[in-house]
């Protein structure tokens, strides 16, 4: 952790003067612990950062200096047909919902004095992100000691609702394997990697200052939109809309999941738009399977999802496991991938 944790500072310090976030991405299969490992760096940055502004005797001024950035650019407009469907369907499109080939689009809306964009994959609304302008900052407003810069980007919020696999050819199936590739929004978390990168290709502004931490608070972009994305609870065992909130202030991108390196279907697209960015840490998590099963029997017993533990490992083998060895055998490998064994 601690070699982590210097190798994600190191990046998030040499790349200061040319990108306003990092994205440090943690892959491994059910139960290897990539969860808990991003909260523990999530909950040290964020530490270390609160108590720099505490013991600084230096105040930081938010600047209001203009972005003018669209993060969803590329991302084409909805069309009225699938607004429709959208809106009398209960947020779903049932034609998309096994589409991997669709793009994602986005739906441009008013709000208060700015836009906000909803941008949409074949999960239809429950898997949406919201990209939103944050309330107007004015000149001379003091940064708060309590600014959070390092957030988690779980994939896990991608899960399609139990809905949308309603919809599947195979529904049974569908429920049955819940956590295989296809079972995921990939449609819309290859967008979310794209919306992120574009805001991590961002410049910094320039600033005299030459400690990290100076640094990135004399470079806030008061304008950088608000980002909300989905979050996942297995005992509820459907997405959460607008469940996790990656906001101006986020400097490091913890990206978190299964099929982060996955190299089929839309997750294949994820490595290169992350390390086009030239700022991305790559980590893969080996874990025997013996541990995992342990591991994810006793989550599932906690999650009430089994009533036994015997139960949780009867789910693990007929659907955790199979997706873990297919992750192994279709993995991205590149030198710029750190490999840990990690029990």
């Amino acid at each position: 952790m601690e070699k982590l944790l210097d190798k994600i500072y190191k990046l998030l310090d040499s790349q200061s003067t040319e990108n306003y976030r990092i994205s440090v991405v943690i892959v491994g299969p059910p139960g290897s612990g990539k969860s808990t490992i991003a909260e523990e760096i999530r909950d040290k940055i964020n530490g270390d950062y609160h108590k720099f502004l505490t013991n600084t005797t230096k105040r930081f001024k938010l600047r209001s200096d203009p972005l003018n950035i669209d993060l969803a650019d590329s991302i084409p407009e909805i069309t009225p047909l699938q607004l429709g469907d959208l809106t009398e369907l209960n947020g779903i499109c049932p034609s998309l919902v096994e589409d991997t080939d669709f793009q994602a689009v986005k739906n441009i809306q008013p709000k208060g004095d700015g836009l906000s964009t909803i941008v949409i994959g074949r999960g239809g609304l429950s898997n949406a992100i919201y990209i939103e302008n944050p309330k107007t900052i004015t000149n001379g407003d003091t940064l708060p000691l309590n600014t959070n810069i390092a957030q988690i980007v779980p994939m896990d919020g991608f899960h399609l609702s139990r809905a949308c696999l309603d919809h599947f050819r195979d529904p049974k199936m569908a429920h049955l394997r819940r956590g295989s590739p296809p079972t995921f929004d990939s449609n819309n978390f290859a967008a979310l990697c794209t919306i992120l990168a574009n805001s991590s290709k961002i410049v910094p502004k320039k600033t005299s200052f030459t400690g990290l931490f100076e640094k990135l608070s004399d470079t806030f972009y008061s304008d950088m939109p608000d980002v909300y994305i989905p979050s996942f609870d297995h005992a509820k065992k459907d997405p959460t809309v607008r469940g996790n909130l990656v906001s101006r202030f986020t400097r490091v991108l913890i990206f978190e999941g299964l099929y982060l390196l996955y190299d089929k279907e839309n997750w294949k697209t994820v490595y290169s738009t992350l390390t086009d960015t030239g700022a991305t840490i790559f980590v893969n998590l080996k874990v025997p399977e013996t541990v995992l099963e342990d591991r994810v029997a006793q989550r599932h017993l906690k999650s009430g999802l089994v009533d036994t533990f015997e139960e949780g490992v009867y789910k693990f083998r007929q659907n955790d496991i199979l997706n873990a060895r297919e992750i192994a055998n279709n993995t991205i490998c590149s030198d710029l991938i750190d490999s840990i064994d990690h029990i």
